[in-house]
């Protein structure tokens, strides 16, 4: 199985005019830490819509985020089979320090996230800060010795 990190960034009103701008800004974040951002039709695997649902275009933005930009997956970021936990724990610290500078943005409004291992439709539902959102996956990650099925609303 596959694993994916993905989601939507959801823009605050008003800020349609800025979208593009704001792809760079969360993009040059990302690489910041070492990720990379697949956004808008990029990342619309089908895979992952059926998980996530429908969007409305200008307001919100999709996302997945790989190792490498010729990635279609999140393994070489998150799975424990790829790398150990450790390193998995490693890569959702940068995921969080991406996702801080991601809502320092007066432009975003919240980044809803979805972590799993291949298709899912039964995700743990948890709301979290930027700043917990490193401390509480990799305590979620550690109990489960996997990447648990999360749907993730940071804000």
């Amino acid at each position: 199985m596959s694993y994916f990190v993905f989601g939507f960034i959801d823009l605050a009103p008003g800020t349609l005019q800025d979208a593009d701008q704001e792809g760079l800004c969360v993009q040059s974040c990302a690489s910041a830490e070492g990720l990379s951002l697949r956004l808008g039709k990029a990342a619309e695997l089908p895979i992952l819509g059926e998980m996530r649902g429908p969007y409305r275009p200008g307001e919100t933005v999709p996302f997945l985020i790989t190792r490498s930009i010729n990635e279609d997956t999140s393994d070489a970021l998150i799975s424990p089979y790829v790398h150990g936990i450790e390193e998995v724990i490693l890569a959702i610290g940068a995921i969080g320090r991406w996702l801080v500078s991601t809502l320092l943005s007066t432009r975003v409004e919240c980044v809803r996230m979805w972590m799993t291992e291949g298709y899912d439709d039964s995700f743990q539902h948890h709301e979290l800060t930027a700043e917990a959102f490193a401390a509480e996956v990799a305590h979620r990650v550690r109990e489960a010795g996997d990447v648990p099925s999360l749907r993730l609303t940071i804000a």
